[in-house]
């Protein structure tokens, strides 16, 4: 079974993770959405907190499953798993509508979700998950511009916020934009 990798995509001089996250840069940009591509990192603190005795434990497992090993790196390795930070950088920041826009391929995972609204607790701003095809989806051609979406922190997602901001007409304008936009090569 082969894990599908996102192609790094390149859209007006700019570098992103995913050709969908180009797709919805395109999207804004046909609207007149101003946008920031990664603005933000957020520090959501340490991903799991160890007691004295747990970590004792797992530390001289490490030694022991890894006897062979240098000790100061596992010791090292050690330290470094037990003070891991959860970190955020969020896809799209929409600083005229106040909003972050995650964009995923697929249904969000629940740690995407609790990511989500972590931080729209954190920045107390709204947050919404985008995902699968830039509409009309192909695989499901009877879904709506909300049906793939998910917000937090607010009540209405960004996709209805820019369908009464932009009209119907725009907004199906901007999405067949972005389904036909021509990507750069990347430069090596």
């Amino acid at each position: 079974m082969s894990h599908f990798q996102p192609k790094v995509t390149v859209y007006r001089g700019k570098k992103f993770r995913s050709r969908i996250e180009a797709r919805w840069a395109c999207f804004f940009d046909t609207l007149g959405v101003e946008w920031i591509y990664e603005f933000q990192h957020y520090d959501f603190g340490v991903k799991a907190v160890w007691d004295d005795d747990e970590f004792r434990e797992y530390l001289n497992e490490a030694l022991y499953e890894n006897y062979w090993d240098n000790r100061e790196d596992i010791i090292r390795e050690a330290y470094r798993h037990r003070y891991a930070r959860q970190m955020y950088l969020p896809d799209f920041w929409l600083p005229t509508f106040n909003h972050w826009v995650e964009i995923k391929g697929k249904a969000p995972t629940h740690e995407e979700q609790t990511k989500a609204s972590q931080l729209a607790r954190k920045s107390g701003k709204p947050v919404t998950i985008l995902w699968g095809h830039i509409f009309p989806d192909p695989y499901h051609p009877d879904a709506i511009w909300g049906d793939c979406t998910e917000v937090f922190g607010e009540s209405w997602n960004i996709i209805a916020v820019l369908a009464l901001t932009y009209r119907i007409t725009n907004m199906d304008h901007a999405f067949a934009a972005a389904r036909s936009v021509r990507f750069e090569k990347e430069r090596a």
